[in-house]
């Protein structure tokens, strides 16, 4: 990408966030289009196909478990590749998946990395039926 283009490109972005400079969800509107590409709007739309619910478990965003109080949304979810940060921010929308809780998020970011998928759903069925600890203690878990 030329100097031109990456100038555009981040000209494109502050058009779009001047707006709402004084607005308290300024710098989360920031992150979204600095990060994912994607501006207000876009993510609203995603939230309205969404249901107001995240992708995976389908729970509303007021109902998902939240890491800590500034989290008050869903994440953006996107595919992980190679080199994502030094994409120019207008070809990093194309990535986005959609929109997931903070559990989901983390899964998803495990379970997208992790080669054999099948043997960790078989695994934790196991851990979870069989916990080590109640081997230690010699007792039957709790079915």
């Amino acid at each position: 990408m030329t100097n031109l283009e990456l100038w555009q490109d981040k000209k494109r972005m502050y058009s779009l966030v001047k707006k709402k400079r004084g607005d308290p969800g300024y710098q989360k509107i920031y992150h979204w289009m600095t990060r994912y590409g994607i501006t207000e709007e876009e993510y609203i739309r995603l939230f309205e196909l969404q249901k107001g619910k995240c992708a995976l478990c389908e729970r509303s965003v007021d109902k998902c478990i939240r890491r800590n109080s500034i989290d008050d949304g869903f994440h953006i979810d996107h595919v992980h590749i190679d080199g994502y940060d030094n994409l120019p921010i207008s070809q990093k929308s194309r990535y986005v998946r959609g929109l997931l809780c903070y559990r989901c998020n983390m899964f998803a970011d495990f379970t997208e990395k992790e080669v054999d998928f099948q043997t960790l759903v078989t695994n934790w069925r196991n851990y979870i039926q069989n916990p080590p600890f109640m081997q230690l203690c010699g007792q039957e878990a709790d079915e």
